[in-house]
């Protein structure tokens, strides 16, 4: 191989017992693992221990290295494997996500650090999860082009998550196998049973969901068409499937809800085209130190658009309700035709040909 300088760490592999000298052994050009120099002893006891017959190996370790003990790893029982890695990492050699063991990770969703890089993706997701998400509705906190740049969220992390999401009318959130304790799982459940918008949660992969898992399935929201991923958490098929909740009456709250953010986006639309005649008529009824220009009057063509026609469309029903038949036409004493109406005091109010031909 040409591979000269490789780093692993922090890929839960670095973990596992003898994973250094395995991996000196099959690149045999490794000049440094892990930030740390392969030095030529390191080469020579890894084929020694990994690259040869059993008896060769014996022969030429005991003739360079006599002062240590041969030890053939084939003869090493998977029993003995399975208590050195109970051992040293507590759960038979489950490193957990990125290195950690149990006790390790549980502190890590408590205390988890990020680079900052890793900080400024996060905070570039929720950004876009405030405006709309990216695609429209997603939250994605799992998909970075580089696994270096993988943010996870912890438990610290998820009033400002939910918030992005709830301002962002989000309605998936990924997060994956999050480091969350169960403290963390149960507040996006409980957020769920109440989230104006979001409806999908996926979890699947972490730990602490299956910790609780029968709790979950018991209180889960499913009658508001929520549900959650849950695979590779330790729950059963079964309750998988259930908090996947593919069921006709999900289906039917999840096409309401969409309905329902349709007509709110319509309306959002009619009110910010509506924003300079709303501006325009808050000009005109503001206080201030001195008046506006008069108004036009209320049966202008200005006061009747969309937005501020309110007023003028009431003052129209108060009027036809006084004068059901509009203008009442007459002859007056002197022979000349006049028009006559009730005013909003109920005062009589009689109108000339020329009057008339102004407001008509």
């Amino acid at each position: 191989g040409f591979l000269c300088d490789l780093v692993l760490v922090p890929n839960p592999l670095a973990k596992l017992p003898h994973y250094r000298a395995q991996v000196v052994q099959r690149l045999p050009r490794l000049r440094s693992l892990d930030a740390q120099q392969v030095t030529a002893e390191e080469k020579v006891k890894a084929d020694l221990i990994y690259g040869s017959d059993v008896q060769e190996r014996q022969e030429t370790f005991e003739k360079l290295l006599p002062e240590e003990t041969f030890v053939d790893r084939r003869l090493v029982t998977e029993e003995g494997i399975a208590e050195l890695e109970l051992e040293q990492f507590g759960q038979k050699g489950d490193a957990g996500p990125y290195g950690f063991t149990v006790s390790e990770r549980q502190e890590a969703a408590q205390n988890l650090r990020r680079t900052a890089l890793q900080d400024a993706k996060l905070k570039q997701r929720l950004e876009q999860a405030r405006r709309g998400g990216q695609p429209a509705g997603v939250c994605d906190l799992t998909a970075f082009a580089a696994p270096l740049v993988l943010a996870s969220v912890g438990d610290r992390d998820l009033s400002e998550v939910l918030e992005a999401v709830t301002e962002g009318s989000v309605t998936h959130l990924y997060l994956g196998a999050a480091p969350l304790s169960t403290g963390g799982v149960r507040q996006i459940v409980a957020f769920l049973r109440e989230a104006p918008s979001l409806r999908h949660v996926d979890l699947a992969g972490c730990r602490a969901v299956g910790h609780i898992g029968a709790e979950i399935v018991q209180a889960f929201p499913y009658p508001r068409g929520c549900s959650l991923e849950a695979d590779g958490c330790g729950l059963s098929t079964l309750n998988v499937e259930r908090l996947r909740n593919q069921t006709p009456e999900a289906k039917e709250a999840l096409r309401a809800l969409e309905e329902k953010r349709r007509h709110t986006e319509e309306l959002m639309a009619k009110f910010m085209a509506q924003q300079e005649v709303l501006e325009e008529y808050a000009s005109e009824n503001r206080s201030q130190a001195s008046p506006p220009p008069p108004p036009p009057s209320l049966c202008h063509p200005m006061k009747w658009r969309e937005g501020i026609e309110g007023y003028a469309q009431a003052a129209h029903r108060a009027f036809m309700a006084a004068n059901p038949k509009g203008l009442a036409r007459s002859v007056s004493a002197d022979g000349n035709r006049v028009w006559s109406m009730v005013c909003r005091d109920k005062s009589p109010q009689t109108f000339g040909v020329d009057d008339h031909a102004a407001l008509c």
